[in-house]
């Protein structure tokens, strides 16, 4: 099966930045002999079959580039494509989305997107990147100052809520599932997808592209569409999570 990985990893992260004390690209952070966050997602996708992988990177691009460049034991550099968000500044993550679907060549079984600060069970992922119309959800609670909501209504339509003030969520009064979203989707359709990133509005370019993904999955048929439930799931956001995140490495 052929299957393409986009990762978004453009942004700035100043909270973590700030739980270190000093400037640092959080993806690429690292203590000692632990892996950073990049290096744990391309040892998981070359160890899921994934051949082809596209980086959205943004902030300290020259680091990430020398980063990839420099490859890995675990996965091989030239199975990764990095691409640069040259407005990850000024616009929001919908941006990051759109410059890496339109990496897409259209013939791919499977588009598997996700974001760069997350780390999670490989189980699970495994099970999402083995082909389909794949939503994820984390088993931690939902909270307006951290999650983004996921949530199919009444009429089986997806949608998500997030607040980027980090103050409140507001989802349909009528929903027949409701989760914390995991931020790993596994997309069938490449065409689809293909279709509407190039026809995303421009004035939507500082959004959280969030809408973009819940068109593609209300466009397809609801019925086929699966819900994966991680067992084990963070979004890092502080160097005390990046610190967790290791220790589930060390544990026995």
């Amino acid at each position: 099966m052929k299957k393409k990985a986009i990762i978004t990893a453009a942004g700035m992260a100043t909270r973590f930045a700030a739980s270190v004390g000093r400037e640092v690209h959080k993806l690429l952070y690292r203590e000692s002999a632990a892996p950073c966050l990049l290096e744990r997602q391309l040892t998981l996708l070359a160890a899921a079959g994934f051949t082809s992988v596209t980086v959205v990177g943004g902030y300290r691009f020259d680091e990430m580039r020398a980063f990839i460049n420099s490859g890995s034991p675990n996965w091989d550099a030239d199975m990764v494509h990095l691409v640069h968000n040259r407005h990850f500044l000024d616009y929001g993550c919908a941006y990051s989305f759109i410059t890496g679907i339109q990496t897409v060549d259209g013939d791919e079984e499977q588009i598997v997107l996700l974001e760069g600060d997350l780390a999670f069970d490989a189980e699970t992922f495994l099970s999402i990147s083995s082909g389909g119309d794949v939503i994820s959800f984390s088993p931690d609670p939902i909270r307006a100052d951290r999650s983004v909501a996921l949530g199919i209504d009444g009429r089986n339509r997806v949608f998500y809520a997030f607040d980027g003030c980090h103050r409140s969520l507001t989802v349909p009064d009528g929903f027949t599932f409701l989760a914390n979203s995991g931020q790993v989707w596994g997309l069938a359709d490449a065409d689809l997808l293909l279709r509407l990133a190039w026809e995303y509005p421009s004035d939507r370019y500082r959004g959280s592209g969030l809408d973009l993904v819940s068109e593609y999955y209300n466009r397809r048929d609801g019925g086929q569409v699966r819900l994966a439930g991680f067992r084990r799931w963070l979004n890092c956001n502080t160097v005390e999570e990046y610190r967790k995140i290791v220790s589930w490495e060390e544990a026995p």
